[in-house]
């Protein structure tokens, strides 16, 4: 046990909320990519004629009725973005003030994760 705890303090010390910010940044760069997805596959089917048929669930095969464009993708709604970033915040905030009340983060440390992942400390959370 004393390994495994250990190793967990050395984590929390050295680390510095890398994943929670990666995390944040494909959260926070979504529309830039879903653009890219969306213009790029626009222009695949302008420069190669694609042509793609709706499925036909009643003869199983190609829809006759079906103009052979591709749908666009879809983008997420921004309320799914914005709940998934205030979620992960939170969840990674509560993670490190749990850290913080067994002792593996001193008051300092838990001020910098803090501060990584944009969000401030509620005094009321650390009694």
């Amino acid at each position: 046990k004393n390994i495994v705890f250990n190793n967990l303090i050395k984590l929390l010390k050295t680390h510095r909320s890398i994943k929670v910010n990666d995390a944040l940044k494909t959260i926070d760069e979504y529309n830039s990519r879903f653009n890219k997805l969306r213009d790029g596959q626009k222009r695949w089917v302008e420069d190669h004629g694609t042509i793609v048929h709706n499925y036909c669930p009643i003869c199983k095969g190609k829809c006759e009725f079906s103009n052979g464009k591709p749908s666009e993708p879809r983008r997420m709604a921004h309320t799914e973005l914005s709940v998934s970033r205030k979620n992960l915040v939170d969840n990674a905030y509560y993670f490190l003030i749990r850290c913080h009340k067994i002792g593996l983060l001193n008051l300092s440390e838990l001020e910098t994760k803090c501060d990584l992942i944009g969000t401030s400390i509620e005094p009321a959370d650390l009694k």
